[in-house]
């Protein structure tokens, strides 16, 4: 016969309880720090949405889907709210399966009936490359906007933009390895206040820092962008960094692992003049109205219309 030795089960217990307590902890910690991807859809055409904002209401921040609809949801997020142009925003709680959101398409307006513009260009804005600037720099989420007066008291249809981008040339040489960044150009109508109104735009105007120059010349004839006579609010919104193969968004330094990405987030793309006299400055967060100012200090931006 065998004699069991009971103290030395106990030990093999305990040792196998611990072991068996430290693979758990080990899973738990795993499938926190998994990304949690979700995707946004059309609810009728069964496609992508690019760039929605992703906001969470009780939480301050938030990130943006990529060209492919896909977003990682920030860890500390119950609630999502999404908000993406011509979409109905919608909000929902965060559930461990959850994989794909659908957004309806707003209702369409009863369509403009096309207006005879002049051949004629005009410039309306600030953009002067022969003033001194300073750069503005803002992290992931900000949109600065800028109200620009219609000096010619008439609707306008926009052919270009003018934007004074591109940081110092030491900045640039200092970032040249740093994922490249998004921004998100955006026109709004203005109230009597120059509070931000509707948005004017019905397709997305999103650019990468790669493509800006010093003065970076968009075409936009093809957008159909009708300037009110009362003028116009242009925003500069700074969506993230694109990073690794599935082209995702971050807005933030670090991803969820803590692991440093880069200094794109803030890269300063667009600059500011001082002007003479005061003009109003709109400054929003992940789509919440933050201020509005007057300032010296404006956005270096034109327009071309006719």
């Amino acid at each position: 016969m065998f004699k069991i030795n009971k103290t030395f089960i106990k030990t093999k217990l305990r040792c196998m309880k611990k072991a068996l307590f430290l693979i758990l902890m080990c899973l738990t910690i795993t499938v926190s720090f998994a990304q949690h991807k979700i995707m946004v859809w059309d609810s009728l055409s069964n496609k992508p949405i690019a760039y929605a904002r992703v906001t969470c209401p009780a939480v301050e921040g938030g990130t943006y889907s990529n060209e492919a609809g896909v977003f990682i949801l920030p860890s500390n997020f119950t609630h999502i709210s999404i908000n993406a142009l011509g979409y109905n925003e919608k909000t929902i709680a965060v559930a461990q399966d959850l994989q794909r959101i659908y957004l309806t398409k707003q209702e369409n307006k009863q369509p403009e009936k096309l207006k005879n513009f002049s051949n004629t260009d005009c410039e309306i804005g600030y953009f002067n490359e022969h003033e001194k600037s300073m750069n503005l720099s803002l992290t992931a989420g900000f949109e600065e906007g800028v109200f620009i007066p219609n000096k010619f008291n008439k609707e306008l249809k926009v052919k270009k933009i003018i934007l004074e981008t591109n940081p110092l040339p030491w900045i640039i040489r200092k970032l040249a390895n740093d994922p490249p960044s998004l921004i998100r150009i955006n026109f709004y109508k203005a109230n009597e206040n120059k509070e931000i109104g509707e948005i004017i735009n019905t397709n997305q105007l999103v650019y990468s820092s790669k493509t800006l120059k010093e003065k970076t010349i968009i075409n936009l004839s093809k957008e159909n962008i009708i300037i009110p006579a009362e003028g116009v609010i242009v925003g500069i919104e700074y969506l993230g960094i694109i990073r690794g193969k599935d082209k995702l968004i971050y807005t933030s330094k670090y991803d969820e692992d803590g692991e440093f990405i880069g200094g794109g987030v803030i890269f300063p793309m667009a600059k500011l003049s001082e002007k003479k006299g005061t003009t109003y400055i709109i400054r929003y967060f992940k789509n919440k109205k933050i201020n509005v100012y007057k300032s010296f200090d404006v956005l270096k931006i034109s327009l071309i219309a006719s």
